[in-house]
């Protein structure tokens, strides 16, 4: 399982080893495993059911790290969609 969900609190937790492995892979396991554990907070499942109102990406500042060693995404779909982004905001 990658991660507790509590739907009647309305929270869902990853796991600590799911970020270690996925964004994280080239730092050390155990220690990153216990920071994870000791700071990651659950995450409130509203914002995964929320009905969508705009488009937020479109109109607010936003920053993006593409880290290279990632394994959750390829860094090819995150640059191209990171370009078509782009363009939409921009009206090309």
């Amino acid at each position: 399982m990658l991660a507790d969900y509590d739907l009647e609190g309305g929270t869902v937790t990853l796991r600590p080893e799911v970020p270690a492995f996925l964004f994280c892979n080239d730092l050390d396991e155990p220690a990153l495993v216990a920071v994870l554990a000791k700071e990651m907070r659950p995450m409130s499942t509203g914002a995964m059911r929320s009905e969508l109102t705009r488009t937020a990406w479109a109109d607010t500042p936003a920053m993006f790290v593409n880290c290279e060693k990632d394994v959750a995404l390829p860094v090819e779909k995150i640059e191209k969609e990171s370009r078509d982004a782009k363009k939409i905001c921009s009206g090309a």
